[in-house]
């Protein structure tokens, strides 16, 4: 009676400690990639100052000079509020979620490719006029910036990929 008594307490304490950890590390992964509102940056590639202002409810109300820079700061900002969601929507529009999510995803991916997102897209982007395909770039700059600048707050889904679009 005495020994299973000990048994029980021993694995009363290693469950404990197994929650404790697993919540720990739960905090750290969600807490970790939060943004710091309130530090200045300074992007590469501005032509000219860019602001940032958050409401009370912390959304982005940017304001630029030109429209490079907008679409820059574009770039940046969402990638550092919804960069899980882009990659997300990358790995949908290319038939890629089995790579996250398991062989489940297998059949998902083959209809998705079927579907020739990237093509479609790619073909658009070719067909369209030289500003829109400048502020797209810039966009796409702003978000590999933060990317680059912020290796050490992604996660390691995010990791896999250097450089997202």
């Amino acid at each position: 009676m005495k020994r299973i008594k000990k048994i029980f307490f021993a694995l009363l304490i290693f469950l404990f400690v197994l929650i404790l950890a697993v919540f720990m590390l739960g905090r750290i992964m969600t807490q970790k990639p939060l943004p710091d509102y309130n530090k200045d940056l300074q992007l590469h590639g501005l032509q000219s100052e860019v602001l940032v202002l958050r409401d009370k409810y912390a959304i982005p109300h940017i304001y630029a000079e030109n429209e490079h820079d907008l679409y820059l700061a574009v770039g940046y900002i969402m990638a550092q509020e919804r960069l899980w969601q882009m990659d997300l929507l990358r790995r949908v529009t290319q038939g890629r979620l089995s790579e996250i999510f398991g062989r489940s995803f297998t059949e998902t991916d083959l209809l998705l490719r079927s579907l020739r997102y990237q093509k479609k897209s790619l073909s658009i982007f070719e067909k369209s006029e030289p500003p829109v395909k400048q502020c797209l770039q810039a966009f796409a700059d702003g978000v590999n910036q933060f990317i680059a600048t912020n290796k050490n707050l992604l996660t390691p889904l995010l990791l896999v990929t250097r450089k997202l679009w």
